[in-house]
């Protein structure tokens, strides 16, 4: 199989020589005090040269200190680590690591290079978009999926690095996590409304579960143990 050519700072221009791209990084926040620091501190510490990177952070009127860190960031340098916080966290980062509670989605868990349906935190040429169009509004969840299945029916390719890794946290309280992932679904549905031909068995298990779980727990009472 192919590969493109992924080093991390030069990329070949349409003439063949190796340039490299003026990169933008956005970040869409709302009330991250927490975690802002890890996150764009993450982004200013790493291998490319800053003077090919612009940092755009588009905060949501965020009702806690996220915009004073943001604010002290701007003046204070230094490396930053991220660590795991809190039992509940290691518990759902388990989950979420594991082929069994995520499914098919190999971003998730795979140490392989490979070509996927599918990425979380995806970068791409500004020359894509000018291709097939930007990110759809109307997502509040689930934007880059229906973007990535847009973008596969159309001859576009999705490459999966065990290069690129990033650390992700997960939320800390059961109601936030719930929350989040009930976003997910919802918004999952209207996706593949409009993208049916990219869904997979993966994205049916979930609804398939809970509508037998129900059953099972009625059914319960009248089983034989022999």
């Amino acid at each position: 199989m192919d590969r493109p050519h992924t080093d991390p700072a030069t990329i070949p221009s349409r003439e063949g020589t190796l340039f490299t791209p003026y990169v933008t990084v956005i970040m869409p926040i709302h009330n991250e005090a927490s975690f802002i620091k890890r996150s764009l501190g993450a982004v200013l510490t790493q291998e490319y040269p800053l003077d090919q990177l612009e940092v755009l952070i588009a905060d949501g009127m965020s009702t806690d200190e996220t915009r004073d860190i943001i604010n002290q960031l701007l003046y204070v340098g230094g490396r930053m680590v991220a660590v795991s916080e809190g039992w509940f966290e290691s518990v759902v980062a388990l989950a979420t690591n594991s082929p069994f509670a995520v499914g098919g989605a190999r971003f998730h868990f795979s140490e392989r290079e490979d070509w996927v349906d599918t990425v979380y935190l995806g970068a791409w040429p500004r020359e894509v978009f000018e291709r097939f169009g930007l990110f759809d509004e109307e997502q509040v969840r689930n934007q880059d999926d229906e973007f990535n299945y847009r973008l596969l029916p159309r001859g576009g390719k999705i490459l999966l690095s065990s290069r690129i890794k990033s650390s992700y946290y997960n939320r800390i309280i059961p109601r936030t996590l719930w929350r989040q992932y009930y976003q997910y679904g919802y918004w999952k549905v209207r996706v593949m409304q409009k993208a049916p031909r990219q869904m997979r068995l993966r994205h049916f298990v979930p609804p398939l579960f809970m509508a037998v779980l129900p059953f099972s727990l009625l059914m319960a009472p009248f089983s034989v143990i022999a």
